[in-house]
């Protein structure tokens, strides 16, 4: 995703979880660096959940996914969102 995107999904998980989620849990991480010779900004993100995730929090991360078509996968304790 691009960053903008990436914000918006990270809104609408912030969103859509309220009150099950904290806010401290979810991070953008870039997935591509600036490109150091133009410094022009061609990063891509993903959205980064840390936190225990059960079957309320489950749901509420699915509807995000499935609004903005992304795909997820889980690293350790992290469900990362990202686009395929």
């Amino acid at each position: 995703m691009d960053k903008q995107e990436a914000i918006t999904v990270l809104r609408d998980v912030l969103a859509e979880c309220a009150g099950s989620l904290l806010e401290r849990c979810v991070s953008l991480a870039s997935v591509a660096p600036v490109n150091p010779k133009t410094l022009m900004d061609y990063s891509k993100f993903e959205v980064r959940i840390t936190c225990m995730v059960d079957d309320d929090l489950r749901r509420c991360i699915g509807a995000v996914v499935n609004k903005h078509k992304l795909a997820t996968r889980q690293e350790g304790n992290q469900i990362i969102l990202y686009r395929p």
